[in-house]
C-alpha cells in the first residue's frame, strides 16, 4: 500500500482533529515522503523527515503533530498486517508550560452566552466537559438513550481503547434528560467554541480541551484523591493525572492547620 492510498482509506483516524491540521499535517507527508510504499517509510526516514521539518523552522510541537499523524498511519498498518515491524517515532522534547483552567466565572460566562444565544447544543457540549471530563470525540458521540445505564454514563470506545464509566453528578441529572445525540462534527464544535471566545474575550489559551483539564483541576482543589481522578478521566498513566495536582491556597492552608 501507498501513503496516498493509506491517507484515504483512514480519514476516520483524525476526527477529533480540525480540518485544517489535518491536510496540513497529510500534505507535508506527501511532500517529503512522496507515494512512498509503507513498508519503506523507516526509521531512518523518520529522523530525515524530522530534519527537514526542523530546517523549516516548525516548532517542536508542530513537529510532534505531525509525527502523531504519521504515527496514527504506522499503526494502522501494523494493527492490519500491513507491516510486520512498527518503526521506531522520536518525539521531541517541549519545554512543559502551565495548563490553563476555566475559572467558575468564566464558567457562568459561557453557560449565559449559551442560554442568550439558544446553543443548546455548545450548552451541551460544555454540561459535559465540565462536569465529567469525557474528551471532546467522546461528548460528540455521546448518545443519552444509548450511553446511561444506572445513574453512569459508559463509554465503550475511547482514545485508550478501555471501556470506561462516569457517575452523573447532581448537575448532569438534572440536564441530561434534555441532551440529545450531536450531529455534529469537530470541525464544527471547534467553531462554536471559538466563536463564542472571541465574543466573550476569553484567552487565546483556552480551548475546547480545556474543558477536561478544569474537570481534573476541580476535583483536585476539592481534595479528590488522584488515583480517584486517573479513573474518573480514564488516564492510562497517574503521571498524565499528576500533571493537575497544583492546588489553590485555601487547600493549602487547610492542609498546614491539620498539623
Amino acid at each position: 500500500m501507498k501513503l496516498q492510498e493509506l491517507i484515504n482509506e483512514t480519514q476516520n483516524l483524525f476526527y477529533y482533529t480540525t480540518l485544517k491540521d489535518i491536510i496540513s499535517r497529510q500534505t507535508e507527508l506527501i511532500n517529503f515522503f512522496g507515494n512512498i510504499e509503507i513498508k519503506k517509510i523507516t526509521s531512518c526516514k523518520i529522523k530525515d523527515f524530522i530534519l527537514y521539518l526542523e530546517n523549516k523552522n516548525n516548532t517542536a510541537a508542530t513537529i510532534n503533530a505531525k509525527l502523531s499523524a504519521l504515527n496514527k498511519l504506522m499503526t494502522y498498518c501494523f494493527q492490519e498486517g500491513i507491516i510486520t515491524q512498527k518503526p521506531f517515532i522520536p518525539y521531541r522534547k517541549i519545554k512543559a508550560k502551565k495548563d490553563r483552567f476555566i475559572t467558575p466565572a468564566e464558567k457562568e460566562r459561557m453557560y449565559k452566552y449559551c442560554t442568550e444565544t439558544n446553543n443548546q447544543i455548545l450548552l451541551q457540549i460544555l454540561l459535559l466537559g465540565f462536569n465529567t471530563g469525557m474528551r471532546i470525540s467522546n461528548i460528540i458521540l455521546f448518545n443519552p438513550e444509548t450511553d446511561i445505564d444506572n445513574g453512569y454514563i459508559r463509554i465503550w470506545n475511547n482514545k485508550t481503547n478501555k471501556p470506561y464509566s462516569i457517575p452523573l453528578n447532581t448537575t448532569l441529572k438534572d440536564k441530561v434528560k434534555t441532551f440529545t445525540k450531536l450531529e455534529i462534527n469537530y470541525n464544527q464544535v471547534h467553531y462554536m467554541f471559538e466563536k463564542m471566545k472571541q465574543e466573550l474575550r476569553l484567552d487565546e489559551d483556552i480551548t475546547i480541551h480545556t474543558l477536561r483539564h478544569t474537570f481534573c483541576s476541580d476535583l483536585i482543589n476539592q481534595e479528590v484523591p488522584v488515583a480517584v481522578i486517573q479513573k474518573l478521566a480514564n488516564h492510562s498513566n497517574i503521571t498524565t493525572t499528576m500533571r493537575y495536582s497544583h492546588l489553590n491556597n485555601s487547600v493549602l492552608e487547610k492542609a498546614v492547620s491539620l498539623l
